[in-house]
C-alpha cells in the first residue's frame, strides 16, 4: 500500500481528520479536527494520534479483506477507520460492541484479550461505559484481585496481518514505531450463513471500501435487543429512555418510542425490535450510530429509587 507520509500529503493532504491530543487514554483526550497535511507535518514529534473514519476519497484505495467479503458482513458494515500515530500509544483496557477487524499497514501493535465469557464473571467497576476503570500502566491487584489469574490471550501484529477481534472481549492495545492501521466494524450475527462463500471462491473481485455501505439501523436494533434481553426481554419506556442515550442524550423521544412500541403497551420487547425494519430505525434516529448502552448497575439502581420493575 502508497500510503506513506509523503503520498498522503500530496494526494489526500487537504482532508480534515479527527486528531487526539493525547497517546495514552488515559492522561485525558483532547480532540480537534485537524488537516491531514497539518497532521503528518507534526505526528512524529508530539503525542497526536490521528483516529477517525477513513474519507471517502481514501477508501477508493483500500480494499475489504476477502474474509469479509461473503457471509453477509457487507449488510452489517458499521465503520472503517483509520489509525495513525508515531507508536507509543496505549489504549485503556475495554470491549466494543461491535466485531472487527484489525490490519496492520505500518508498524505491530500489541494485543491484551480477555474472553467475553470470562469478563461476565468479573466483578470490576466500569467508571466509564465499556471501559473498565484500570490503569493498564499501573494496575492495582488489591483493587481489582480478579486479575491475578484470569486467563488471557496476547497478540503482536505485524504489517500485513489482521486480527479479529470479537464483540465483549476486552482488550488493550499498544502501538509500536510509525503506526497505520484500518479496521473494520460490523454488526455481530447469530448465524454465519455461508451460501454464497462457496461462489466464485478464489476469484472474486476486490471491493473498494468507498462502494460499501454502512446499516447503522442494524446496530442500534442489535444494541437494543442485547439491552432489552439482559432486562428479562423487556422495559417499560421510561427505563428505555434513561438507558439509551448517545454522546450523553437520550434519543428514544417520546414519539420514537411510539414507533418502536408496536403493541402500545408503553413496554418495549425484544420481539417488537426484531420486527422493526433497519430503514424505519434509522429514518427515526437519522446520523446516529448506537455502538453500545452502559448498563452496568443501572437495573439496581432503578429499583432502588423505586422504580418501576422491569419485571412484570
Amino acid at each position: 500500500m502508497r500510503w506513506n507520509d509523503w503520498y498522503l500529503i500530496v494526494k489526500h493532504g487537504g482532508v480534515e481528520m479527527e486528531v487526539d491530543f493525547a497517546k495514552n487514554e488515559r492522561s485525558g483526550s483532547h480532540y480537534e479536527e485537524m488537516r491531514l497535511v497539518d497532521f503528518l507535518q507534526r505526528y512524529k514529534h508530539s503525542d497526536l494520534y490521528m483516529v477517525d473514519t477513513i474519507p471517502k476519497t481514501m477508501m477508493k484505495e483500500v480494499y475489504l479483506p476477502q474474509s469479509l467479503s461473503c457471509g453477509g458482513f457487507t449488510q452489517r458494515l458499521q465503520d472503517m477507520k483509520l489509525w495513525l500515530s508515531n507508536g507509543g500509544t496505549a489504549s485503556t483496557l475495554h470491549m466494543d460492541n461491535m466485531d472487527n477487524l484489525n490490519c496492520m499497514i505500518s508498524g505491530t501493535k500489541d494485543w491484551f484479550l480477555i474472553e467475553k465469557e470470562v469478563t461476565e464473571k468479573w466483578q470490576l467497576h466500569h467508571d466509564d461505559g465499556e471501559e473498565i476503570a484500570v490503569d493498564v500502566e499501573r494496575v492495582d491487584m488489591y483493587r481489582y484481585p480478579a486479575l491475578r489469574n484470569i486467563p488471557w490471550w496476547s497478540a503482536r501484529v505485524p504489517p500485513g496481518d489482521c486480527l479479529y477481534v470479537p464483540q465483549g472481549w476486552y482488550h488493550q492495545v499498544r502501538s509500536h514505531g510509525r503506526n497505520m492501521a484500518v479496521n473494520i466494524w460490523w454488526t455481530p450475527m447469530s448465524i454465519f450463513n455461508h451460501s454464497d462463500c462457496t461462489k466464485g471462491r478464489g476469484h472474486r473481485s476486490p471491493v473498494q471500501l468507498s462502494t460499501l455501505k454502512v446499516r447503522p439501523g442494524k446496530q442500534i436494533r442489535f444494541v437494543l435487543r442485547t439491552l432489552l434481553e439482559e432486562y428479562g426481554g423487556e422495559l417499560p419506556k421510561e427505563m428505555v429512555q434513561s438507558l439509551v442515550l448517545y454522546q450523553g442524550e437520550s434519543i428514544i423521544t417520546d414519539s420514537v418510542f411510539t414507533e418502536f412500541d408496536l403493541n402500545r403497551d408503553a413496554w418495549l420487547s425484544v420481539a417488537e425490535i426484531e420486527a422493526l425494519k433497519d430503514s424505519t430505525v434509522e429514518a427515526l434516529l437519522p446520523d446516529v450510530q448506537l455502538q453500545g448502552v452502559d448498563t452496568y448497575g443501572r437495573c439496581q439502581a432503578y429499583n432502588n429509587t423505586g422504580g418501576q420493575s422491569n419485571v412484570r
